[in-house]
C-alpha cells in the first residue's frame, strides 16, 4: 500500500500532538473528554477531505448550506422562523449573528471562487442568485468580522484584476488609500462599545500570556481563568476607561491570542507553521481565498468554540492540497493508516456518547432530582467541566440540590462568572461560612464593576452579621455605583438600601 503524506499533514499532526501533550501535562485534563471529541472530529474531517477526490463537491455543499441558511435567516427576519438567540432576531442555524456572519462570509468567498474558476455560462447564471442570497444573509447578520473576512477573501481572488485596474486608472490609488484608512475607523465607530469590550478582553488576555508565555495555561483553560484576571485588572485599575464595557467573557475574540493563552509560544509556532506551509504549498493559490477569509474572521471572533465554524478550517486545508508530498510504502503504512482512522473513530464515538449522556442527565436534573443522573454527572465532571454549558448546568444542579450534590472540592473547577460566584457565595452564606461567602461576593463585584447583584448580596451579608459600619460603606457604594443598565431590580435595590440607611 502507498500512502502520501503532505507537509500540511505533518504540520497538522504536529499541532494536534502538542495539543494532546499540553492537555495531559499542562491542563492536567483526563484524556477522554469533550475537547478530545471536538478535535477528533476536526481531524476526521480533514482525513476525509484528504482521501475524497471530488473536492469541488464539498465546496458546492458549503454553498448549498449557505443558501439554506440564507433562507432560514430571511425567514427569521420576517418572523416565520424562530431565532436561536433571545437577543437577536436573525441567527440562521447558528447560535448568534456573529457565527452566521462567519459561515456566510466563507460561503460567499467560495461562491466567487467557483465563479472565477468556472467558465461555463449556464453555471455562472445559476451561481449568481446564490451569491445574492448569501450576501443578503451576510448583511442581515450585521457582522463586522464577517464582512471584513469576505472583503479580504474577495481581494485575494481578484487581486490581479484589482492591480490591473489601479495601474490603468492611477487616480484610484487615492480611493484605495482612503478606504484603507477610513474602513478601520468606520468599523471602530460602528458599535464602538463592542470594540471597547474586545479591547478590554485583549488587554486582560495580555496579562494571561505574560504569566504563562511558553506553554500557556493549558488547552481549555481560558474560561477557567479569564474573568479572575479581569477582576484583578479592575482591582488595580478601578477608574479604567473599560469600566462600562466589562462583562463576562466566554471567548477571547481572537483565535491567535486564544492559542497563545492556552498553548503558549510553542502552540503559536506550530499553528503559524501550519498556516505558512498551507499558503506556500497550495496547489492552486485561488483555493487559499476561503482559508484566508476564515483566518481573518478568527482574528475578531471565536470559531474554535463553534464546531460548525471550526470545521471550515480542515475543509479549507483539505481542498488546498499540497504541491509536494512524501510517500510511504508497505505494511507499516497500511497499519499506520488503519490505526489512525481507528483511534480517531473511537475518540469521536466515545466522546459523542459521553457528551450526549451528559446533556441528557443535566436536562433531567433541571426538571427533578434523579439519583442515576446525579451520579453520572458527578462521576464524569472531571472529563466535562471545560464545556461551558455542562459546567453551568452542573453548578445549577448543585445549587438546586445542595444536600445531594454539593461538593466544595468541585467549586475550583466551576467556570468563574459574576453569576456563578454569587451563587457559590449564596451557598456558603446558607452554610454559615460567612468568610468564604464574603470572598466570593467581593471577587464577583470586581469581575464586573457595573453589576449591582454582588454588592447587594455583600450588603445583606454584612447586615446579617451585624457589621453596621461595613454595611454602611457598601450601601454608599451601591447608591453611587455606575451601572450599565438601570432596571426595576436596580431601582428596587437602591430604594431598599436608601431606606435602610435612613433607619440608622
Amino acid at each position: 500500500m502507498k500512502v502520501k503524506i503532505t507537509y500540511i499533514d505533518v504540520c497538522i499532526g504536529s499541532y494536534l500532538l502538542w495539543g494532546i501533550l499540553n492537555m495531559l501535562f499542562i491542563s492536567h485534563l483526563p484524556f477522554n473528554n469533550i475537547l478530545v471529541w471536538k478535535w477528533s472530529v476536526i481531524a476526521g474531517i480533514y482525513m476525509a477531505m484528504r482521501v475524497f477526490s471530488r473536492k469541488n463537491w464539498i465546496l458546492w455543499g458549503v454553498v448549498l448550506f449557505g443558501i439554506v441558511q440564507a433562507f432560514c435567516a430571511i425567514g427569521q427576519q420576517i418572523g416565520y422562523i424562530a431565532s436561536n438567540h433571545n437577543l437577536f432576531d436573525v441567527t440562521g442555524f447558528m447560535g448568534n449573528p456573529g457565527q452566521l456572519g462567519g459561515f456566510q462570509a466563507f460561503a460567499l468567498v467560495v461562491v466567487f471562487m467557483l465563479l472565477k474558476k468556472n467558465t461555463n455560462y449556464q453555471l455562472r447564471i445559476c451561481v449568481i442568485p446564490a451569491a445574492l442570497l448569501i450576501g443578503y444573509s451576510l448583511w442581515l447578520a450585521d457582522s463586522r468580522a464577517g464582512w471584513l473576512a469576505f472583503m479580504v477573501g474577495f481581494f485575494i481572488l481578484y487581486w490581479s484584476n484589482i492591480v490591473r485596474v489601479l495601474r490603468q486608472h492611477k487616480w484610484l490609488y487615492i480611493l484605495a488609500v482612503i478606504l484603507m484608512i477610513g474602513l478601520p475607523i468606520q468599523l471602530f465607530n460602528y458599535r464602538s462599545d463592542s470594540v471597547m469590550a474586545r479591547l478590554l478582553i485583549w488587554r486582560v488576555s495580555a496579562d494571561m500570556v505574560a504569566d504563562n508565555p511558553i506553554a500557556g495555561l493549558g488547552v481549555g483553560q481560558f474560561n477557567q481563568h479569564y474573568i479572575l484576571y479581569q477582576a484583578d485588572y479592575f482591582k488595580q485599575n478601578p477608574d479604567s476607561d473599560f469600566l462600562m464595557v466589562a462583562d463576562n467573557a466566554a471567548y477571547p475574540y481572537n483565535e491567535i491570542l486564544h492559542v497563545l493563552i492556552e498553548q503558549g509560544v510553542i502552540g503559536l509556532i506550530a499553528l503559524g507553521a501550519l498556516i505558512v506551509v498551507g499558503c506556500l504549498m497550495a496547489t492552486d493559490k485561488t483555493l487559499l481565498a476561503p482559508f484566508v477569509a476564515m483566518l481573518v474572521f478568527s482574528c475578531f471572533s471565536y470559531p474554535s468554540y463553534k464546531l460548525g465554524l471550526l470545521a471550515l478550517f480542515p475543509i479549507s486545508l483539505g481542498v488546498i492540497g499540497s504541491k509536494k508530498s512524501l510517500e510511504m510504502h508497505g505494511r507499516w503504512a497500511y497499519i499506520g493508516t488503519i490505526g489512525l482512522w481507528g483511534v480517531t473513530s473511537f475518540a469521536i464515538i466515545t466522546g459523542w456518547n459521553l457528551s450526549h449522556e451528559a446533556r441528557r442527565s443535566s436536562r433531567q436534573l433541571m426538571q427533578s432530582y434523579d439519583k442515576r443522573s446525579a451520579e453520572f454527572v458527578t462521576e464524569q465532571f472531571d472529563r466535562l467541566y471545560v464545556d461551558a454549558r455542562f459546567n453551568t448546568m452542573y453548578l445549577l444542579a448543585m445549587m438546586k440540590y445542595p444536600h445531594e450534590m454539593a461538593d466544595e472540592t468541585r467549586f475550583c473547577h466551576i467556570i468563574p462568572t459574576c453569576e456563578n460566584w454569587c451563587d457559590i457565595g449564596d451557598y456558603y452564606a446558607e452554610q454559615g461560612a460567612f468568610h468564604q461567602a464574603e470572598e466570593y461576593y467581593r471577587i464577583a463585584a470586581l469581575m464586573i464593576p457595573t453589576r449591582l447583584t454582588p454588592n447587594y448580596r455583600l450588603w445583606k451579608l454584612y447586615l446579617q452579621q451585624g457589621r453596621g459600619d461595613e454595611a454602611g460603606k457598601i450601601a454608599l457604594h451601591i447608591l453611587n455605583q455606575p451601572l450599565k443598565v438601570e432596571n426595576t431590580f436596580t431601582i428596587r435595590v437602591k430604594n431598599e438600601v436608601r431606606k435602610k440607611l435612613g433607619d440608622f
